[in-house]
């Protein structure tokens, strides 16, 4: 046993972050060159030591449901473990939607494709006992839960409605169907994979509906990490960075912000789609297949994307938390535009414009 089984990665990233914070410290002594190329040396040597121990285990007799099997994520994940040889449960919104048709093409036939509704109680209930009556002679190895919805708004011009359907979706479904199948998890000792995001992280203007159920659902999963260790059950998050989705411009309500800022923050999400955002979703594939299949899964699958080797809001949601709230707020503000109130096309004091949303044009 190494002494990366005894503690997390993540205990090795801050002690290692610490030590180069402390080398205004040290750089009095002759050998700082020398020493710092010994913790970069031990740091990836402790890595590498605990990533080559990680093997896939066999997929014989495991079963796994995906929730939110109509496109994105859920869709690619699901054709992904069917590939594997798991037998798949694929939960769909809409079992006669193009999705759907699209996964009775190209699946095995350990393929099921269920009707589920995240925000139904009723719904819930009936696909896990979908699941009790046709797994057969398989266990439930893994729910991975990624039905979602996403919606965009600053906080004065989004509905108590879309902060109710978000929350319904992205964290109540996610809730209701990890209570239903825990059992079956129990008995498996198997594993719950939550598709979560960066936005879990940090704040982000226009986006508190989202980022408010990706802050709930970190929570709740590290509660259920916590909770399932007794029962030998393993609980991992995956958090996408820049792949993308759907956007939910909501109607304005307040005539202090105008067409202007509005059309700004369709700029900024169309913007950032078509500059921004991975050319592919492979990397959030694997980060869920390898939390299914690995015999040691991580806690969190922070997933870089981006057109670049380093994705920068994946990095910024790692080191959010050790930066004081002035730095990080004036950082946000600065990308966003939100440091100004030139954004809402009026005066100085936010005052509307002629061409503000709500007053007629003469």
């Amino acid at each position: 046993m190494s002494i990366g089984d005894l503690l997390p990665v993540s205990f090795f990233e801050v002690a290692f972050l610490a030590t180069w914070l402390l080398l205004p410290v040290l750089v009095w002594r002759a050998d700082v060159e020398a020493y710092v190329f010994g913790l970069i040396v031990i740091y990836m040597c402790i890595r590498t030591i605990r990533r080559r121990r990680r093997t896939l285990l066999p997929v014989t007799g495991k079963a796994v449901l995906v929730s939110g099997c109509d496109s994105g994520f859920g869709h690619m994940v699901a054709k992904k473990l069917d590939d594997l040889g798991y037998k798949v449960f694929a939960g769909c919104l809409s079992v006669d939607g193009p999705g759907a048709a699209t996964l009775k093409e190209s699946s095995s036939a350990n393929f099921h494709i269920v009707h589920l509704d995240v925000t139904s109680d009723i719904s819930v209930r009936e696909v896990g006992q979908y699941v009790r009556d046709n797994i057969g002679d398989a266990k439930l190895w893994a729910l991975v839960n990624n039905a979602g919805v996403y919606g965009h708004g600053d906080v004065e011009l989004c509905s108590l409605e879309t902060y109710q359907r978000l929350t319904d979706v992205n964290l109540f479904g996610m809730i209701r169907v990890t209570q239903e199948l825990l059992p079956l998890l129990r008995q498996s000792q198997g594993r719950v994979v939550t598709m979560s995001s960066i936005n879990g992280r940090f704040p982000w203007p226009s986006t508190s509906a989202y980022n408010a159920t990706k802050y709930g659902l970190e929570c709740v999963s590290d509660c259920l990490r916590l909770e399932m260790t007794k029962f030998g059950v393993r609980v991992a998050l995956v958090e996408p960075a820049m792949f993308g989705g759907s956007t939910d411009i909501h109607s304005p309500q307040n005539e202090t912000y105008t067409r202007e800022y509005m059309r700004t923050q369709i700029d900024t999400i169309i913007h950032l789609k078509k500059r921004l955002n991975a050319k592919s979703p492979d990397a959030v594939i694997d980060a869920v297949v390898d939390a299914v299949s690995s015999s040691e899964p991580q806690y969190r699958y922070v997933v870089h994307g981006g057109p670049f080797q380093i994705d920068p809001l994946a990095v910024f949601g790692q080191i959010y938390p050790y930066l004081p709230e002035w730095l990080s707020d004036w950082m946000i503000c600065r990308a966003t535009g939100h440091n100004s109130l030139q954004m809402l096309g009026g005066d100085a004091f936010g005052h509307p414009g002629p061409e503000s949303v709500g007053q007629k044009q003469e």
